[in-house]
């Protein structure tokens, strides 16, 4: 194991590369990403985890959207409720 520049380079799996230092160091992910021994991966996977957010995201802004038409209908059926107890209206309801 030579490593060049202070860089391992794997001989088994392809493409494997670290700094010997970063195992001491161990840098945070964004000053990995901008390292051109890390970038290749380190984007990959920060692309993932930035698309499991954006769909955690798009998920919660849909429940929000939902509950909030839940409650506009909800508004609609009081509105009809009092109208119809207004007009001394019953209505039976055969579940």
């Amino acid at each position: 194991m030579n490593p060049e520049d202070g860089v391992i380079q794997s001989k088994v799996l392809k493409g494997f590369q670290f700094r010997i230092e970063h195992l001491y160091t161990r840098p945070d992910l964004e000053n990995l990403i901008e390292d051109p021994v890390y970038r290749h991966y380190v984007k990959l996977d920060t692309k993932r985890a930035n698309g499991e957010k954006t769909r955690a995201d798009q998920n919660e802004n849909i429940l929000k959207l939902r509950k909030k038409r839940v409650k506009e209908k909800e508004k609609i059926l009081e509105l009809y409720r009092n109208k119809l107890l207004e007009l001394d209206v019953v209505l039976e309801f055969w579940i």
